[in-house]
């Protein structure tokens, strides 16, 4: 005689397979699933060294001996010869200021020396006549005077034309500019055809 099995006893049985079940398929996926590969560590070998220090700053430099360029005379730029910011050697050319005014102008003050120095030679010559004449009472006293006056003016003119020929030949040799120094030369204030005044500051 068969035996009855209660229900809940059924549904324990099944419930029992399925867990089964489950675990023996998690076995074999577990099974199949390949390990992971093991880790690589890398190995640095640490040394004592001595480590400079470079610290970085931001700055603005400036020169230990700064100079100015200058005009010293009035005319108008006709060319400038460096490159800004670029090195120059003591005697390089930097600006040329239009020659050709204090060209005629020392040319104008040697011939008013030239005119001075033959005046002084007449004087003399005047008052080297008119002495001997004094003794011989040919002339007065008078027209010694005026002969040794007009010697001292003509050399006195003349010491002034020299003084003038010394200004006018300074003014020309100063419409080429020359760098004093070595040294980096900065940016240029002035430009060709620009009417500079003396003694304006041009770099």
């Amino acid at each position: 005689m068969a035996r009855r099995m209660r229900p809940w006893t059924k549904a324990s049985i099944v419930t029992g397979c399925l867990a089964l079940g489950l675990l023996t398929g998690c076995k074999q996926q577990a099974a199949s699933t390949p390990a992971p590969p093991i880790p690589e560590v890398s190995i640095i070998v640490v040394a004592a060294q001595d480590v400079p220090d470079e610290p970085e700053f931001i700055g603005q430099t400036e020169s230990s001996r700064p100079v100015e360029i200058r005009s010293q005379v009035t005319g108008i730029l006709k060319a400038w010869f460096f490159k800004e910011g670029r090195d120059v050697k003591q005697g390089d050319r930097l600006y040329q200021i239009d020659p050709v005014p204090f060209h005629a102008a020392m040319l104008s003050v040697k011939a008013k020396v030239a005119q001075s120095e033959a005046r002084l030679i007449q004087a003399k010559q005047n008052l080297a006549r008119v002495k001997p004449l004094l003794a011989e009472q040919a002339v007065s006293t008078k027209d010694v005077d005026d002969a040794v006056a007009e010697g001292l003016a003509a050399k006195a003119a003349l010491e002034g034309a020299k003084a003038e020929l010394v200004k006018a030949t300074f003014d020309l040799d100063n419409t080429l500019t020359i760098a004093p120094i070595d040294g980096m030369i900065e940016r240029t204030r002035v430009y060709e055809g620009r009417l500079v005044s003396a003694p304006k500051l041009i770099c």
